[in-house]
């Protein structure tokens, strides 16, 4: 199995392949850029938490001298290059990345889940980890969004909205101003949903020196891709450097010996089955006797001195194509929810697992920068 990495592009498709190593295409989804919006005024300004667990910390390297201005010098680097790169189209007022969602039970700090689950866009873009947190907007969970204005003359503002359901019409309005710079720096932005995915509670308006305007509601498609603004023409507002995940498994090539392939299982090949890892056991119950019936999913964990499984996460699970969907909840409340694809040899002993494609969540004992582990079939 392959994983390939596609990095979209601007149209013109200059040089930001020699200057970061990024490759592109552009996204089909169109939001105008000319959207109406209602501004109401009469709220004070919130003070919004920007970090995750160790809230007192700003989101930022640790300076140890030497290494420290080195590691600025680079960020500062790739910011400049980067920028370069933006204004090699004229119709753009920035770039944008989606970096993921946060959940809102997420108790790691915002660095700690930018390094674990970021680490690619880390390497081409360093200085999201140095964004420092009056330029961290929102309430620390949801989907997350990297900024980049398109130079320092650019002017950026964040609003919180609220969405209005009348008469088969739905209008938003501005009741809270979460930040504007006239010299925008880059900013990493939390946003969440109203009633619909489409409706987030966050309207951004970026305009560049140049006049040219984005009114953009940050949202993303089911590929998890943004969905960018465009103008009048049909030009792109903003420049998409999101990475796009697809797993290709050329006909399981790599997992094929002599007539015998490692393949997706189904609902039932996975039914009533036990697999380990490490210290790990997910167990999948099913009962094939009712059809209402959700298959439930148990996930156990063991400390090295303690022989006995004690049960970390619990919840249900579905086959879906190739994916093994799992919805899982520990008893603090965390949400653990993705759709992992999996492979299980002939012999029926071990699954091949993936972090979500899409999202890429991973699940519990996925550490470090795995992005697969192969789990072993427990027999009672």
């Amino acid at each position: 199995m392959k994983k390939i990495k596609l990095y979209r592009f601007f149209l013109t498709i200059l040089s930001l392949t020699l200057i970061l190593g990024l490759t592109t295409s552009c996204s089909s989804s169109k939001t105008s850029s000319e959207e109406k919006i209602s501004v109401k005024n009469d709220k004070p300004s919130r003070n919004i938490p920007t970090t995750k667990g160790e809230k007192e910390e700003p989101v930022t390297r640790k300076n140890d001298d030497r290494k420290y201005e080195a590691a600025i010098k680079q960020e500062d680097q790739a910011l400049e290059m980067l920028k370069n790169s933006i204004n090699k189209d004229e119709f753009y007022v920035g770039a944008v990345v989606y970096l993921g969602y946060v959940g809102p039970g997420d108790k790691n700090s915002l660095t700690k889940w930018l390094k674990d689950n970021c680490a690619d866009y880390l390497d081409q873009m360093p200085f999201i980890l140095d964004i420092p947190r009056d330029r961290i907007i929102g309430l620390g969970h949801g989907d997350l969004f990297c900024i980049i204005p398109k130079d320092d003359n650019t002017s950026i503002s964040v609003n919180h909205i609220t969405w209005n359901y009348e008469d088969d019409e739905i209008t938003s309005i501005i009741d809270d101003v979460l930040y504007r710079s006239e010299n925008a720096e880059p900013l990493l932005v939390f946003v969440e949903h109203g009633a619909w995915p489409s409706n987030p509670d966050t309207f951004i308006v970026i305009v560049a020196n140049d006049g040219n305007m984005a009114q953009w509601y940050p949202i993303i498609n089911d590929h998890a891709d943004p969905i960018l603004p465009f103008d009048s023409m049909g030009n792109p507002l903003l420049m998409d450097l999101t990475i796009q995940y697809e797993y290709v498994y050329d006909d399981y090539d790599e997992y094929c010996f002599g007539d015998s392939c490692w393949l997706p299982p189904t609902t039932l090949g996975l039914a009533n089955t036990k697999w380990t890892w490490d210290k790990w056991l997910l167990e999948l119950y099913f009962d094939d006797s009712d059809t209402n019936y959700q298959p439930s999913a148990y996930l156990y964990f063991h400390e090295d001195e303690i022989k006995d499984y004690v049960l970390d996460y619990y919840g249900c699970w579905e086959m879906k194509d190739n994916c093994l969907e799992l919805e899982l909840y520990d008893y603090n409340g965390d949400h653990i929810k993705g759709c992992f694809p999996v492979i299980i040899d002939p012999s029926g002993e071990n699954l091949l697992i993936e972090q979500d494609k899409v999202n890429r969540v991973k699940l519990p004992f996925f550490v470090n920068d795995e992005v697969s582990l192969n789990l072993t079939y427990l027999y009672d």
